[in-house]
């Protein structure tokens, strides 16, 4: 089989096998995991915190890919809060491949680059912030999205005392 000349960065060694024979075979996706993200929030990223824009809310979730799709546990209270099989990982447009990929790849970040996924983090949520105050909105930040990482071990929320963060 022969390959893009794109270098992947991340170790894939822990995916599923057809994971990662998705990951070397697609150009796309390829290219996705040969550089680091250029973000790892979204801001008003779903339809249910949308509805939080009426009230003066704007919210920050961090999607990772949950459980072990990563080959690491990001969920490891998932089976006591059995809340695997609920996961809204799936749901909405998180169903399709692209949104998969993508959250796989930051999950990866995260994983195997951690101060830069760190820093980064703080940098989108101080740009938030910025923004926030400058147009008179609340920022609420949701770094569990979809897993369940204990990111107050982090920095991360002590770094923004006037941000909301929730979980």
């Amino acid at each position: 089989m022969r390959y893009s000349a794109q270098t992947i960065i991340y170790d894939l060694s822990r995916l599923a096998p057809d994971t990662r024979k998705l990951i070397l075979k697609s150009p796309k996706f390829r290219k996705w995991f040969s550089h680091k993200p250029d973000s790892m929030l979204r801001l008003d990223g779903s339809t249910k915190v949308i509805k939080g824009n009426k009230l003066g809310y704007r919210t920050a979730i961090l999607y990772l890919a949950p459980a072990n799709m990563s080959g690491v546990n990001v969920c490891p209270m998932a089976k006591l809060a059995a809340c695997a099989r609920a996961c809204l990982n799936t749901s909405g447009r998180g169903a399709m491949r692209g949104v998969q990929m993508s959250r796989l790849r930051k999950t990866l970040f995260w994983l195997q680059y951690q101060n830069e996924a760190i820093e980064l983090i703080k940098h989108q949520i101080a740009l938030a912030e910025a923004q926030a105050k400058r147009e008179g909105w609340t920022l609420l930040v949701r770094l569990n999205g979809t897993s369940d990482i204990r990111f107050e071990n982090y920095g991360i929320i002590q770094a923004f005392p006037a941000v909301r963060f929730y979980d």
